[in-house]
C-alpha cells in the first residue's frame, strides 16, 4: 500500500488540531493544502454550518455529529485523492449573552476518515481519530456585518487508528501532542462556512510547542518502514482568505527531527519560515504576489553530511537561508474555480502572467559561502529592466572545496574565480560587489556593459 497516502490521510484527520481548537471553529478553513472543500448542510443534531455559530442552542447538546469530503493531491502521483470525513463530538456546552455573544467548550471530538484504497478495491480504507483538549474554550462576538473570535486551550492531543490497516499487516503509529494554543481573528458574521469560494476570515494563533510520533512498520511493507519522531518549539501564525485575497505566514522555533526508517536522520532548526499572499480573482491590473521561505541554524546528522559530502570538502554548517520575494502578476482566471482552471490549462493559457519583481532578500550563509542579493525588475515591452545588488563572501575557499569534492574541474575553477574577479569589486569587507542593472538591451555589471538581453514574449 502506498506509505505516501497513508501519511497525507493522517496529516489531513489532524489538520485541525494544529490550526484551530476545533473544527467548528473555523470549518473548512481547518484544512490543510488550500484544497476544495465541502461541508454537510446538516447534521444529525440539526447544525446548519451557514448560520454557525449563532444558531447553537443555549446548553448542553450530546453527540452532534456531520461530515465533510476534502480533495489532496497525493505527492507521489499527482492525483487527486478523495478524503471523507465523520465528526462525531460527544458533547458540547453553550452559552450566550444575548443573540450576538456565543461562546462554546468542548473536550473530546472523534473522527472517521475515508479514502480509496490504493490497492484498489470497492472498500475504502478507515482511519479513526480521537482529539482530546484541555480546558478549551471558543468566543465568537457578532458586530454588525462583523464578528470577531477568539480560542483558548491549556493543551490538546491526537491519536490515529485503522483496524483495516492492522488486518493488511500494518501497523500505523500517528500521535501529536500541542500544548498552549491562542487563536484569534475576524471574518464576516453571515457567512457561509460550507463554501471556501465565498469566505471572508483571518486569524492569528500562537502554540507553545508539539510533539509527533508517525510510524507506518509491519511484514506488509516488506522492511519499507517509515518511522520518526519530531519536535517543535513556539509557532506563530496567521492566514487571511476573502476579499479576493489569500494569505498564510508560519514561523517555526527550535524544530527537530529524528528518523530511524527508512533510515536514519537527524535534522534540527532553530527557526523556520514560510509565507505566501497572492490575488485569488482575475483583475484587468496586475496584483501583488508575495512569497517568503527561510531557515535558521541547521543542523544535520552526520550520516546526511557523509552522503551530500562524502570527501569533507566544505565547512559542515549552513547558518542561514533566505527566499523573499515580492510579484506583480495579472491574474487570468479565478483560482477558487477549479473548471476555469481545467480549462485554462486545456487552452494552453497560464493561469497568471509575470509582470514584475522584486528581491527583498535572498541570502545564503552556509558551507563557507555567503551571499547576499536585493532587486528589482519588470518587463518594458518584451525586454526586462530592472537592478539588483549581489555581494559574495568567502567565493575562493568555495570554489576550492566545490573543486576538492569533485564538482570542478581546474579550467572550470579558474574561469569561475577570473570572471568573478573580472566582474566584481572588492568592498570594505573583503566581499565581492555585483552591482547588476539594465541599460536598455544591455545587461551590466559595475558600470561595465557585459552582454544584450533576449527579448521576453
Amino acid at each position: 500500500m502506498n506509505k505516501t497516502i497513508i501519511a497525507v490521510a493522517a496529516l489531513a484527520a489532524s489538520g485541525a488540531l494544529l490550526t484551530s481548537e476545533s473544527v467548528l471553529a473555523k470549518g473548512p478553513a481547518t484544512l490543510e493544502g488550500g484544497s476544495a472543500v465541502v461541508l454537510a448542510k446538516e447534521t444529525k443534531a440539526g447544525l446548519d454550518m451557514a448560520n454557525f455559530p449563532w444558531n447553537l442552542e443555549e446548553g448542553r447538546t450530546e453527540d452532534l455529529t456531520f461530515s465533510m469530503t476534502q480533495e489532496v493531491a497525493d505527492p507521489e502521483s499527482a492525483e487527486t485523492v478523495s478524503l471523507d470525513y465523520t465528526i462525531m463530538i460527544p458533547w458540547i456546552e453553550v452559552e450566550k449573552d444575548g443573540d450576538d455573544d456565543v461562546t462554546f467548550t468542548m473536550d473530546t471530538m472523534n473522527m472517521t476518515i475515508g479514502f480509496p484504497n490504493p490497492e484498489g478495491g470497492d472498500e475504502p480504507v478507515e482511519m479513526t481519530v480521537e482529539m482530546l483538549y484541555d480546558n478549551m474554550s471558543s468566543n465568537f462576538v457578532r458586530d454588525g456585518d462583523r464578528m470577531t473570535f477568539k480560542g483558548t486551550a491549556d493543551g490538546m492531543s491526537a491519536a490515529v487508528d485503522s483496524a483495516q490497516l492492522a488486518e493488511e499487516g500494518m501497523e500505523l503509529t500517528y500521535m501529536i501532542d500541542g500544548k498552549g494554543l491562542d487563536i484569534s481573528g475576524e471574518a464576516a458574521s453571515d457567512q457561509d462556512w460550507t463554501d471556501i469560494q465565498t469566505l471572508d476570515v483571518s486569524y492569528d494563533y500562537t502554540l507553545d510547542e508539539m510533539t509527533l510520533d508517525f510510524a507506518i512498520t509491519g511484514e506488509a511493507l516488506d522492511g519499507e518502514d517509515m518511522a520518526m519522531t519530531a519536535a517543535f518549539g513556539q509557532t506563530t501564525a496567521d492566514a487571511v482568505i476573502g476579499k479576493g485575497t489569500m494569505s498564510s505566514n508560519a514561523v517555526i522555533n527550535d524544530f527537530e527531527m529524528d528518523m530511524t526508517a527508512p533510515m536514519p536522520v537527524q535534522a534540527s532548526a532553530s527557526k523556520m519560515e514560510v509565507g505566501i499572499a497572492m490575488p485569488t480573482e482575475p483583475a484587468p491590473e496586475p496584483q501583488d504576489i508575495a512569497y517568503k521561505i527561510g531557515l535558521e541554524g541547521l543542523e544535520l546528522s552526520d550520516n546526511i553530511w557523509a552522503m551530500a559530502d562524502p570527501d569533507n570538502a566544505f565547512p559542515r554548517e549552513i547558518t542561514r537561508v533566505m527566499i523573499d520575494l515580492q510579484m506583480q502578476a495579472m491574474m487570468m482566471v479565478s483560482l477558487m474555480d477549479p473548471d476555469a482552471i481545467a480549462e485554462a490549462e486545456m487552452s494552453g493559457m497560464p493561469p497568471l502572467i509575470p509582470t514584475g519583481m522584486k528581491i527583498n532578500e535572498i541570502a545564503f550563509d552556509g558551507l563557507g559561502l555567503k551571499i547576499d542579493a536585493t532587486g528589482e525588475g519588470a518587463l518594458k515591452g518584451t525586454v526586462p529592466e530592472g537592478s539588483a545588488y549581489v555581494t559574495v563572501l568567502g567565493l575562493a575557499d568555495f570554489v576550492a572545496s566545490a573543486q576538492k569534492a569533485g564538482m570542478f574541474g581546474d579550467q572550470e575553477a579558474m574561469m569561475i574565480q577570473g570572471m568573478a574577479g573580472q566582474l566584481g569589486k572588492e568592498g570594505d569587507d573583503g566581499e565581492l560587489i555585483f552591482d547588476i542593472e539594465t541599460d536598455g538591451p544591455m545587461l551590466k555589471v559595475n558600470g561595465a556593459p557585459v552582454m544584450p538581453l533576449p527579448g521576453m514574449q
